[in-house]
C-alpha cells in the first residue's frame, strides 16, 4: 500500500497497524503522524495514536474523543477511552462509555472484558457474576481465560489452571502485542493468589515489546506487586521503550490539541475537513516526525 498509494492516509495507517501489532510502536507513531498529515480527520489514525498516547502516559484523551466523535460506533477507540477512565478511578464516566460499548453491534467481547476486569480491580463479587454468562465455552478464543479469572476471583476455583491455559494461549499467539497483553491479563488474574506467577508474567510482558507504563503505573489489580524489586525492574526495562515511543508523544504535555482538530467538549463535533487540506506540521498538537526518527535502535525503517 505504501509503495502503490504513498498519498493516502489509510496506507499509512495500515503501515501503523502491521507494526505496532508486531512491536515497532514508535514506527507505527510515525506512520500515524504521516496519515494525520495527509487526511487530519482520518478516524482510524487518531483512535490508534490515542491508545498509544495514553498507554505510553502522554494523555492522548482528547485525541480519543475526537475519534469517537467522528465515528461513535468504532469499538476500539470506546475500549480505549473506557479502560483510562477505568484505571483512573472514573467509574461512572467509563459506565457511560461501556453502556455505549452495550449498544453496539460490533462490540464482540470489548465491554464485557472490561467489565470483568474492572470488576476485578474493585473486588466486586457481585460484578462478576453477572459477567460470568458473558463468557461462554464457545465464544471468542479469549473467553475461556475470562471465564477462569472470574471463577478464581470469586474464589470458586484454584489458579492453577488459569496458568496452564495462559500457558498454551501464549503458545499459539504470533504477535508480540498479543502475548503481551496475554501475560498482562494472567497478571492481574493471579495477582491476589499467586503473586510470585503474576509478578513472572509482569517480567515477561515487559521482554515484549510493551510500551504500556500506565498500566504498569495505574492498573489496580497490580497494587500489591509494586513495592517488589522485580516488578520495578520489568517497569524499567519497559521504560526506555517508552522514552523511544516519548520523542513522539511528549510534546502533548505541552500541546494538548490533536493535529487537525479541536477537543471534544460537551458534544462539540470537529469541523469537517475540507478536501485535500492539510494542518501545517508547526500548529499547536502536530507531532513532530523529525523529533523521532531515530528512535528505535536498530530498527530497519
Amino acid at each position: 500500500a505504501i509503495t502503490h498509494a504513498p498519498h493516502l492516509a489509510d496506507s499509512h495507517v495500515a503501515d501503523a497497524l502491521i507494526t505496532d501489532a508486531t512491536g515497532d510502536t514508535a514506527w507505527a507513531v510515525r506512520a500515524l503522524t504521516r496519515a494525520i498529515e495527509r487526511e487530519p480527520l482520518n478516524v482510524w489514525a487518531h483512535a490508534t495514536l490515542a491508545r498509544i498516547e495514553i498507554e505510553a502516559g502522554a494523555s492522548g484523551e482528547d485525541r480519543a474523543l475526537l475519534a469517537a466523535e467522528l465515528d461513535p460506533e468504532h469499538v476500539g477507540v470506546l475500549e480505549v477511552i473506557a479502560r483510562e477512565r477505568l484505571i483512573a478511578g472514573r467509574r461512572a464516566e467509563a459506565d457511560a462509555v461501556l453502556a455505549r460499548l452495550d449498544a453496539l453491534p460490533t462490540r464482540g467481547f470489548a465491554s464485557a472484558q472490561l467489565r470483568a476486569r474492572a470488576a476485578l480491580w474493585a473486588r466486586d463479587d457481585a460484578m462478576l457474576r453477572a459477567q460470568a454468562q458473558n463468557f461462554p465455552p464457545d465464544g471468542p478464543a479469549i473467553a475461556p481465560l475470562f471465564a477462569d479469572g472470574i471463577r478464581l476471583g470469586l474464589g470458586e476455583s484454584e489458579p492453577d489452571g488459569l496458568i496452564a491455559r495462559g500457558e498454551a494461549m501464549l503458545l499459539a499467539a504470533v504477535s508480540p502485542r498479543r502475548r503481551a497483553f496475554l501475560h498482562q491479563l494472567v497478571a492481574e488474574f493471579v495477582a491476589r493468589t499467586r503473586p510470585a506467577v503474576a509478578l513472572d508474567h509482569v517480567a515477561r510482558a515487559s521482554s515484549l515489546p510493551l510500551t504500556d507504563l500506565r498500566w504498569f503505573d495505574a492498573c489496580p489489580a497490580l497494587a500489591g506487586l509494586r513495592a517488589e524489586s522485580a516488578f520495578a525492574a520489568a517497569r524499567a526495562r519497559a521504560r526506555p521503550r517508552r522514552r523511544r515511543v516519548g520523542r513522539c508523544t511528549d510534546h502533548r504535555a505541552a500541546h494538548p490539541r490533536p493535529t487537525g482538530a479541536v477537543v471534544v467538549v460537551d458534544g462539540d463535533r470537529p469541523p469537517a475537513a475540507r478536501p485535500g487540506e492539510r494542518i501545517p506540521a508547526h500548529a499547536p498538537g502536530a507531532l513532530n516526525e523529525a523529533a523521532c526518527s531515530h528512535d528505535v535502535a536498530g530498527s530497519p525503517r
